[in-house]
């Protein structure tokens, strides 16, 4: 009985100091690409983005930079879309080029971060809008737009307390479709309402031929195109 008790006592005190001499195991943590490239995101947005368009991408916490977070405009751009903004950004305003190609500091990987993490914050599915027709008279619209746009867009989509309508890049980038969703749908959290109430879709179709008066690189389109 005294030689088991010695035995299991020797055992004990060489498991203890087998365990004092062991390297302490790390937690093993398994991440996706995409969450990788969310992480990575994160941390570029807080450095370049937040500070105008919010940290939780609220928008309006500087230069009128709209909300990045809304769930109308996440619905809505595709991505090429962001990332061209993200590229090439908005000539005339706040909104840098951040590309390397462009002039700006983010390489084409940081750049494909930062759309990921904005996705992140999307909460419902994705729609087209890409190739949704849009036909409308630009002379009616003008007209609607004074009345419902202006106030915030200004006479000449120059921008008062909400983003430039005329701006060329962002013109070149938003189709038809896209502008027109933002009209009917508006952008929760912001002042922009939703129009679809209060406007009839040749109202809303006729201020995106308004809009695209604006861009004198391409003529707008017409309700009646043989005309």
């Amino acid at each position: 009985m005294r030689r088991l008790t010695t035995w299991l006592l020797a055992a004990s005190a060489l498991l203890l100091a087998c365990e004092e001499d062991a390297e302490p195991m790390e937690d093993v943590v398994l991440t996706t690409e995409s969450e990788r490239l969310e992480n990575a995101g994160e941390g570029l947005y807080r450095r370049y983005c937040a500070l105008c368009h919010g940290r939780d991408g609220e928008g309006y916490a500087a230069d009128d930079a709209p909300a990045l977070a809304s769930p109308e405009w996440l619905r809505s751009a595709s991505d090429e879309f962001i990332r061209s903004a993200l590229e090439e950004g908005r000539p005339g305003t706040a909104m840098s080029a951040w590309s390397r190609t462009h002039g700006g500091p983010l390489n084409e990987a940081q750049i494909e971060a930062i759309v990921t993490y904005l996705r992140s914050w999307q909460r419902h599915p994705q729609v087209d809008v890409e190739q949704v027709p849009v036909v409308g008279d630009a002379g009616r619209g003008r007209v609607v737009y004074a009345s419902e746009c202006a106030q915030c867009h200004g006479a000449n989509g120059e921008g008062v307390d909400a983003i430039q309508l005329r701006n060329p890049q962002l013109l070149a980038t938003a189709s038809d479709g896209f502008l027109q969703y933002a009209i009917l749908h508006g952008r929760t959290g912001t002042r922009m309402p939703a129009f679809r109430d209060r406007l009839a879709p040749d109202q809303v179709n006729d201020v995106v031929a308004h809009l695209r008066s604006f861009d004198r690189r391409r003529p707008p389109a017409h309700a009646h195109p043989g005309d």
